[in-house]
């Protein structure tokens, strides 16, 4: 799967994720102003999600992806 190196980024550290159809997901541990500046929207997508990778996905959503917490102040990306 390859991603911005933004994108990349937040996927890694479990603030986005995707669904099984390649629709993202948005952490609520990020703030209005970082799904702005990272250029978030909802219809980004992987456009062919294989099978394994849909192995990987839900393992991401269920141990990496961080679900529902209140908002970080500020993500940074070093």
């Amino acid at each position: 799967m390859l991603l911005k190196p933004d994108n990349d980024f937040l996927f890694d550290q479990g603030y986005i994720s995707f669904n099984d159809d390649g629709s993202i997901i948005i952490s609520k541990m990020l703030s209005t102003q970082d799904i702005q500046e990272f250029h978030l929207f909802e219809e980004i997508r992987i456009k062919q999600v294989t099978p394994k990778m849909k192995e990987y996905l839900n393992y991401h959503r269920e141990n990496v992806f961080k679900k529902s917490a209140p908002p970080v102040k500020r993500v940074v990306c070093s």
